[in-house]
């Protein structure tokens, strides 16, 4: 069924120039001014550390001056830019265009000089990295106090930069090791949350193994750089504990075990449970029972530019489950809107619907949701629906902790004939117009020069519930036209 309502007139236009209107661009970053030794952005030497440099969009860079590299580690390199950096103090530094930073250049190479007479020469390699494949270039080394280092960093040969990939950003850091290297210092998370809870930020660099206990269950061959975390849940229930994916955190690949102690750190730690990849451990804990969790870094070597870690720890439970109301109501179908969120546990969703709650007549297709924590939205289109019977609809989800029922949402196709409101010509010559009518029903527009040849103009949108408008830009604009709107 379908109904088609009277046309609307439209006075003649006579514009003759369409304008163009552009959107404003996001503000793109700085071009290139450190091209050359000269203009090397400074470091400062003394931090505060991890010290990030201003983003530089590399496009214009230039390779003019550069020093030679070394053939072992690089050749053939374009668009150059230059740091400088004077530490204070002796000790071990990293240097990172990678993950943590804002560089969107996926293939770097980077080398680290001295020079007697600064920028005059002659520069000698300290340091060099150019990894086989697109990587972004890192360099972790001995640095010594009050010396000059030139840090360069090219992009690789036979890259092609794009707008979205032209930018480079150096970050600075010197490692300490992390408090929470020793079961003493372990990362308190809060025992209540608000969950899902992110953990600070540890720079692994110096992580050693020191006082790790000796039963790692299925992390045995796991022995470099770990960090602890101490938890005591203040609610019993199933938590999860992730590395992969967490802002923070650009360690690659983790091992974690989770351990109950009945002493604290003095006591046995008994294994609870144990994952050696990037998937979620999740575990049972009982409330008022402290636990530990030690995380080990999985790469043998260490990695420079992946050393961060931070730590995502959940408490799972049934889905979130919000019914939206629907849209793209025609006379024999809908599409039922929803926001699920489902708590970090994998699961399901559907739509149960019918003229009836008591039950729903039909359901839905279920069709699969990952485990995100976040709100995701969903919609399904249903059709074979009677005009002018009012429906009720809501959303279900599921996970491994349960089923969660949305709140009831009703919808009802209408053939009653929409209020106009006066129409508007913009001032860059477009035609609007505006009418109030059924929410989340589906207006098709359709436009004539003679009452006889209608065509489909596409369908009116709705800013607000009940609300709708058509908007014609003056570019399709005819000299005199006539619209009406057609209810599928």
């Amino acid at each position: 069924m379908k109904t088609t309502l009277p046309p609307l007139p439209c006075a003649a236009l006579s514009v003759l120039i369409s304008m163009l209107f552009l959107l404003p661009a996001a503000p793109a970053a700085p071009l290139a001014t450190n091209d050359t030794c000269t203009s090397a952005i400074e470091v400062p030497g003394s931090g505060p550390f991890p010290y990030w440099t201003p983003v530089m969009n590399v496009t214009n860079a230039t390779t003019v001056g550069d020093p030679v590299v070394s053939l072992d580690c690089a050749t053939n390199m374009t668009r150059s830019v230059w740091f400088k950096f004077r530490p204070t103090t002796a000790g071990l530094y990293g240097f990172s265009f990678g993950t943590d930073t804002l560089s969107t250049i996926q293939d770097t190479v980077m080398a680290i000089y001295t020079s007697a007479g600064d920028c005059a020469g002659p520069f000698v390699v300290y340091d060099c990295i150019n990894d086989p494949g697109p990587l972004q270039a890192a360099i972790t080394t001995n640095l010594s106090a009050n010396t000059t280092y030139w840090i360069v960093g090219w992009v690789a040969e036979a890259v092609e930069l794009t707008p979205a990939s032209s930018d480079l950003q150096l970050r600075v850091t010197q490692p300490v090791p992390p408090a929470s290297d020793l079961c003493s210092g372990a990362t308190v998370i809060p025992p209540a949350g608000p969950f899902p809870h992110l953990t600070a930020t540890n720079d692994i660099t110096l992580a050693g193994v020191l006082g790790d206990p000796g039963d790692r269950s299925c992390a045995t061959n796991v022995f470099v750089r770990s960090v602890w975390y101490r938890f005591t849940p203040s609610t019993s229930g199933i938590y999860s504990f992730a590395t992969f994916g967490n802002p923070g955190s650009t360690v690659f690949e983790t091992a974690r075990v989770l351990y109950r102690s009945s002493a604290e750190c003095n006591g046995t730690l008994t294994v609870v449970r144990c994952v050696t990849n990037n998937a979620v451990l999740t575990s049972n804990l009982v409330a008022n029972t402290t636990y530990f969790l030690l995380v080990w870094d999985k790469s043998p070597e260490l990695i420079p530019g992946e050393t961060s870690l931070q730590l995502r720890v959940g408490l799972l439970v049934p889905p979130t489950v919000t019914t939206l109301a629907h849209s793209n109501l025609i006379s024999t179908g809908v599409t039922f809107r929803a926001q699920i969120n489902q708590n970090g546990a994998v699961g399901r969703y559907w739509f149960e619907y019918g003229p009836s709650t008591n039950p729903y007549s039909a359901i839905t297709p279920a069709f699969v949701l990952g485990a995100g924590i976040t709100n995701t939205f969903v919609n399904v289109t249903v059709n074979g629906l009677t005009a002018g019977t009012l429906y009720h609809f809501r959303a279900i989800a599921t996970n491994s902790l349960g089923k969660t029922f949305g709140a009831d949402q009703t919808c009802q196709w209408s053939a009653t004939q929409p209020t106009l409101a006066p129409p508007t010509h913009e001032p860059n010559g477009d035609f609007r117009f505006h009418f109030d009518a059924n929410p989340g029903q589906r207006y098709v527009v359709q436009a004539t020069t003679n009452l006889t040849h209608w065509v489909d103009l596409g369908s009116a949108t709705e800013p607000t519930p009940g609300t709708f408008q058509y908007l014609e830009a003056a570019s399709a604009r005819k000299p005199h036209q006539f619209y009406r709107l057609r209810l599928p």
